[in-house]
């Protein structure tokens, strides 16, 4: 009797357990990427703006983070499944935060505004993976900082939010 119940036990776990690895296994590629896609080639991107280095800046960051974040490896564009291209739209660095003593006036922080347009294309099928203008703001202290560091955090953000709006679509 006992063997029947450990019998009837695995009978009935056999299956789900198959079925939970499945599961567990559809969930590990990173990014969730159509089956096919298993590299990315990223483009320097178009820079529209004065901010010579902008575009290398831009460039270096998305090929730093966005293939691992994928789960996908970087190939040559004659090889790769996916490209990832866009446009520097517009740079700015703004006054934040002012103080003011008698006629003087001192800026606190300034704000770095970094606007991309991009997008992913499946090159397979020839479809848009996800398109979309990000934007990306960093602040610095100019009695501290320098502009660099308000960059840094601007690219970071738009970094970030190419990968969640790579992945959002999947």
């Amino acid at each position: 009797m006992h063997s029947l119940l450990k019998r009837g036990f695995w009978t009935l776990v056999s299956p789900g357990a198959l079925a939970l690895l499945a599961a567990c296994n559809y969930g590990l590629r990173g990014g969730g990427f159509p089956e096919h896609i298993d590299s990315i080639h990223i483009e320097a991107f178009e820079n529209e703006t004065v901010e010579f280095e902008l575009g290398q800046q831009i460039f270096n960051a998305m090929a730093d983070e966005v293939p691992s974040a994928l789960g996908v490896r970087v190939a040559s564009r004659a090889n790769a499944d996916a490209v990832l291209s866009g446009s520097i739209v517009s740079y700015d660095d703004v006054a934040q935060n002012f103080s003011t003593t008698g006629n003087d006036i001192d800026v606190l922080q300034h704000q770095i505004r970094i606007a991309v347009n991009v997008r992913l294309l499946d090159v397979r099928e020839n479809v848009i993976l996800w398109e979309g203008r990000v934007d990306g703001t960093g602040q610095y202290s100019p009695d501290s900082e320098p502009e660099d560091e308000g960059r840094r955090i601007a690219i970071e953000q738009i970094v970030n939010d190419v990968i969640d709006g790579a992945q959002s679509q999947w």
